[in-house]
C-alpha cells in the first residue's frame, strides 16, 4: 500500500465513522476527539492528513480497536508474524513511520520484479 493510500483509507473510515456514529456532524466528532471543529473540517476537506499519531489518539478517544483507522481491526490482520506487534508499538511514531516507508519501498521493488515469465532479476531497494 502506498503512503497516500493509507491516508485515503483513514479519511474514508473517518468520514464513515462521523456519519454512522455522529450523524454526520463535524462538531460532534470534534468534541468526542477533543479537537476544535475547524480541525475536523480541515480533515474532511483533505487539507489535514490523518497521520500516525493523530489516528492512534482518535482510536483511544473513540474507544476503537488499535489500527482501526488503518483497516486492521484484529490481531490476525498483523502482517508480520516474526515481529512482535508489542515491540513494534513500543517504537516512536518516527521510527514506525521510517519502517512503514521502508516496507513500502520493498513491496514496490519486489512488485516491479515479479512479472511472471519475464525473467526479471531486479533486486530490492
Amino acid at each position: 500500500m502506498e503512503i497516500d493510500d493509507i491516508y485515503a483509507v483513514r479519511l474514508q473510515r473517518f468520514r464513515t465513522l462521523m456519519d454512522d456514529r455522529f450523524g454526520g456532524k463535524q462538531a460532534a466528532i470534534a468534541t468526542a476527539v477533543g479537537k476544535p471543529a475547524n480541525y475536523v473540517s480541515r480533515i474532511i476537506s483533505g487539507n489535514k492528513k490523518l497521520g500516525e499519531e493523530i489516528v492512534r489518539e482518535f482510536e483511544t478517544s473513540l474507544d476503537l480497536p488499535a489500527y482501526w483507522f488503518d483497516g486492521l481491526t484484529d490481531i490476525a490482520a498483523w502482517p508480520f508474524p516474526s515481529v512482535s506487534r508489542a515491540a513494534y508499538e513500543s517504537l516512536t511514531p518516527e521510527q514506525r513511520r521510517g519502517i512503514e516507508q521502508w516496507v513500502a519501498r520493498q513491496v514496490e521493488a519486489f512488485g516491479d520484479t515479479h512479472t511472471p515469465g519475464a525473467g526479471n532479476t531486479k533486486k530490492s531497494a
